[in-house]
């Protein structure tokens, strides 16, 4: 099965300008679906946009989903241009890895907006246009931290652990009605998020390529699943830990992160 390819329509991906929203839409633009980027840096979504075919659309929104009213904006700006959105990919997340007693007011905020507030309005802005043209997809990227609790990176894994209820909820009550919600759980993978997060370099290790991750929400998109992993490896690693006492992967957990250096 393939991906289905929207011509007359755009897919938005967020945090395009990086890691794994920037391999996502290099995959889109080769089978020829036609792009909304968007994130921050206008800089670094203009150099995608030269990397990408020419003759395929791709129209650029500069937005930092921190900033209040930015999520309105997008779907906005797309309304006023005229600009269908037959897919919408909440890829933008933000994490940092310290204890929650060292973790800033400022940092706790933007990762609750980013990682939650933004993504739910962005689905919610843009949910009746999919519902009125009766197909399209939403696709979250979630993290296998939403399957356990995760000290010293304990607000990131838990606006995860949203991400992951909620989108697995919407993507039953929307089957119905032609529109796929799907979540993809990586696991540490190889981009510039572990730099901003503070993480050590010993934590990601084994981390992923983003090519193994974009082939992994290709699949999910194809086979219109409601959650997927990046390798077997990680599923097999994040169901244990559902069927694991409480206190053993919580503690386990927090081994790891104080081993990586979290304090």
């Amino acid at each position: 099965m393939e991906i289905p390819i929207y011509k007359d329509a755009f897919v938005l991906v967020t945090g395009a300008s990086s890691g794994i929203g920037r391999g996502l839409a290099l995959e889109l633009a080769r089978r020829g679906q036609p792009l909304i980027l968007s994130a921050r840096r206008r800089d670094r979504l203009e150099e995608l946009r030269r990397e990408l075919p020419q003759a395929l659309r791709v129209e650029i929104l500069v937005e930092d989903l921190f900033v209040r009213g930015a999520a309105e904006r997008l779907e906005a700006q797309c309304r006023e241009k005229g600009w269908a959105v037959a897919g919408l990919i909440n890829n933008a997340g933000l994490g940092i890895q310290k204890s929650f007693a060292r973790l800033e007011h400022e940092e706790a905020g933007r990762m609750l907006q980013v990682n939650v507030m933004a993504l739910v309005e962005l689905t919610q802005r843009f949910l009746p246009g999919l519902q009125k043209a009766g197909h399209g997809y939403i696709l979250n990227i979630a993290s296998t931290a939403a399957f356990q609790p995760v000290p010293y990176f304990s607000l990131y894994a838990a606006t995860k652990a949203f991400v992951l209820s909620w989108s697995e909820a919407l993507h039953e009550e929307l089957k119905g009605q032609g529109i796929l919600v799907a979540c993809l759980c990586p696991g540490p993978v190889a981009t510039e998020f572990q730099m901003v997060a503070g993480m050590s370099e010993r934590f990601f290790a084994r981390s992923q390529s983003v090519d193994e991750v974009t082939v992994a929400a290709m699949n999910l998109l194809a086979r219109r699943g409601a959650l997927g992993w990046t390798s077997v490896f990680q599923r097999m690693v994040s169901l244990a830990s559902e069927f694991s006492p409480h206190g053993l992967r919580r503690g386990l957990a927090g081994r790891l992160m104080r081993w990586s250096g979290a304090q």
